[in-house]
């Protein structure tokens, strides 16, 4: 009697934790104020600039901005605002960024109370060292409404696929002529790997209007294509209130950075069969659950104790610092026997195959095994984001 192993999808789950995420609400033990309470020292937030002013936790209820109430805000905001050139408002936070697909989530709020005509820039939001790192911007910008100083621009620096200079650009149109005093949300994801930013969205929350959405195609971080000029990794994210002379403020609350999907499914990019012949079916059926199954069956059996089949499937991940890892194994037996499955997965510091599911009876019906592994998960990460896993 022939034994046959089928297997449809092989899957490692992958998790990578959210870099920052603040509301600067005194739930969370930020110290705010109707006069403004420096954020500096707050929640891991520092000046970066000597010479800069500190930006500033509001509380919204009685604030001396007059700044309006965020719709999506609780209790308190941060305020960046500029006391002219060269005290201009910043606030920084450290972030630890790894390669991968990222989301910038921000609601912003921008006011003038200084003497016309108004003076660049309003303010922005930037991955940092901007003088070294692979970064980006958002831009908020008078542009052609600086006399008035009642409407402003959201635009975004961005640099060529062969990097060079940076070159601010606009969304369209529903990225223009923005009302003051107004909060919107915000969105910009990022692949660090491709180097594109590859969407931005935005909305009045103030009036609850449309989310409007872009999807850019030749927008690139300071790196280039694929960050072909090597740059180094940010290290912070700012928060910044500009202009030159007196009057510009910029409001911002909910401000994270996380990975643009905390888990990622890989299915195998290879497949070797180290015990056993392919019966029918292929890698692409390997990694798809579409009910075409890669079906192996014994072929030849070393010793009473060898598994009758083995297969070692190859990865690549975009989160080389993963805090939790997962097999997941659909399979069933064709004809009925006495047969168990177990999974293993490489330790590349060891150079070893740890076991992550257990000997497990097959049974004819298809049913999905799942091993998790633990210890140092760094270690189940090679070179190249390479990892491995074995059936």
């Amino acid at each position: 009697m022939k034994a046959y192993l089928s297997i449809s999808l092989l899957g490692l789950c992958v998790i990578a934790p959210a870099q920052i995420s603040t509301g600067f609400d005194s739930a969370q033990g930020y110290t705010g104020s109707t006069s403004g309470t420096s954020v500096t020292g707050q929640g891991g937030w520092y000046n970066p600039v000597a010479g800069s002013a500190d930006g500033l936790v509001y509380t919204y209820a009685g604030n001396g901005l007059g700044m309006a109430v965020n719709p999506n805000g609780n209790d308190q905001f941060l305020a960046c605002i500029s006391q002219g050139d060269p005290a201009y408002g910043r606030a920084q936070h450290d972030i630890t960024l790894i390669a991968g697909k990222y989301t910038l989530s921000m609601d912003f709020c921008a006011m003038f109370n200084g003497a016309l005509p108004a003076s660049e820039y309003l303010g922005s939001v930037s991955l940092q060292p901007s003088a070294s790192a692979n970064y980006f911007q958002s831009l908020y910008a008078w542009d052609t409404n600086a006399a008035t100083g009642d409407k402003f621009d959201a635009n975004f620096g961005v640099f060529a696929s062969t990097g060079g200079a940076i070159t601010f650009v606009s969304a369209g149109a529903d990225w223009t002529n923005l009302p003051l005093n107004h909060w919107f949300h915000e969105t910009v994801t990022w692949d660090f790997v491709s180097n594109q930013i590859t969407k931005v969205t935005l909305q009045d929350l103030t009036t609850g209007g449309q989310v409007f959405s872009y999807e850019p195609t030749d927008w690139y971080l300071a790196g280039g294509a694929n960050n072909s000029l090597g740059l180094a990794m940010p290290t912070a994210m700012r928060c910044f209130g500009g202009g030159a002379t007196v009057g510009n403020i910029m409001g911002y609350d909910n401000v994270s950075i996380q990975p643009a999907s905390t888990t990622e499914t890989l299915a195998p990019t290879g497949n070797t069969i180290n015990l056993g012949k392919v019966s029918s079916g292929n890698l692409a059926s390997l990694a798809a659950d579409d009910g075409n199954a890669l079906t192996v069956c014994k072929f030849i059996v070393p010793s009473q104790t060898s598994p009758i089949v083995r297969m070692t499937q190859t990865y690549t991940t975009t989160k080389p610092s993963p805090t939790a890892i997962e097999l997941d194994v659909k399979a069933k037996l064709v004809n009925a026997g006495a047969f168990k499955i177990r999974g293993f997965q490489h330790n590349y510091s060891s150079s070893s195959d740890d076991q992550v599911i257990a000997d497990t009876t097959l049974t004819l019906s298809y049913a999905t095994y799942t091993g998790s592994a633990s210890g140092t998960l760094t270690n189940y990460v090679g070179a190249s984001n390479a990892m491995q896993t074995k059936v």
